[in-house]
């Protein structure tokens, strides 16, 4: 995967904004820099990190989809856009926001707080670009990956981010 910025500075205020500031355009403006990246990994289909429904509810938006959503609109790749699986998975219970979680407790995060919407099948062996704003401790994408694998997903997996976290 990868990951286009360190989370520091202008770009970590700008991705504080777009996420907690309600402007889910400052993902979209920031979202556009994404296809060259995407198209390297030449997806199939998008799929964007499902917040939880707490953060639902707060934001009104899902800050993954935006970026996916841009990704698969600005697409210029030589294959047409892939698929945006925006209803595949969704966040199960009521966890804590991630954000509040120290880096061992990110890493403790279960499969298990996935829950699988709608049948795997027709992408089971395809090409899955995992979508998200931040890699902190990657503990997101690995947990979504291997909930994926669980369920008998065979195809590649690969993730693209706005940003990761500098320890």
């Amino acid at each position: 995967g990868y990951s286009l910025f360190k989370y520091r500075g202008a770009v970590a205020a700008a991705i504080r904004k777009g996420k907690y500031g309600h402007c889910p355009w400052i993902l979209r403006k920031l979202g556009v820099l994404l296809p060259p990246f995407a198209s390297f990994f030449n997806p199939d289909c998008l799929l964007p990190i499902p917040p939880t429904r707490k953060s639902w509810l707060e934001k009104g938006f899902s800050p993954s989809l935006e970026l996916a959503r841009t990704i698969h609109q600005k697409w210029n790749g030589s294959v047409p856009a892939p698929r945006i699986e925006k209803n595949l998975l969704l966040r199960k219970g009521n966890l804590a926001p991630q954000v509040s979680l120290s880096p061992s407790q990110r890493k403790k995060l279960s499969p298990n707080s996935y829950l699988l919407v709608k049948n795997i099948n027709s992408i089971s062996d395809k090409r899955i670009l995992l979508v998200d704003d931040v890699f902190t401790t990657g503990a997101t994408l690995r947990t979504a990956a291997k909930f994926l694998r669980k369920q008998g997903f065979s195809g590649e997996i690969f993730f693209l981010t706005l940003a990761r976290s500098v320890w």
